[in-house]
């Protein structure tokens, strides 16, 4: 699912869709790399939603979760949690 690097101060219960919590990032051939995702994460107390989508239960308890595959193309949708095209090396 790639590497994610979190904004750790960010993660509450707002949500600001300019701002996601959290920047998934994938190893090219080379090793360089490359942003493929974003990933907006919150603590609110209900399940919040950011343009009229639902968030997903989230990697912690009491958390939710919204990917957006902004950088790279997803066959399940842009807003699937998994991209199936993409995996890390072994």
């Amino acid at each position: 699912m790639g590497f994610h690097y979190a904004r750790q101060d960010l993660v509450d219960d707002k949500t600001q869709a300019r701002k996601p919590e959290v920047l998934v990032y994938m190893p090219d051939e080379d090793g360089q790399y490359e942003l493929v995702a974003a990933e907006f994460i919150s603590t609110a107390a209900d399940r919040p939603e950011l343009a009229g989508l639902d968030f997903e239960d989230g990697p912690f308890p009491g958390s939710y979760a919204l990917h957006a595959w902004i950088w790279r193309d997803n066959p399940d949708g842009m807003f699937a949690s998994y991209n199936p095209d993409l995996s890390c090396p072994q």
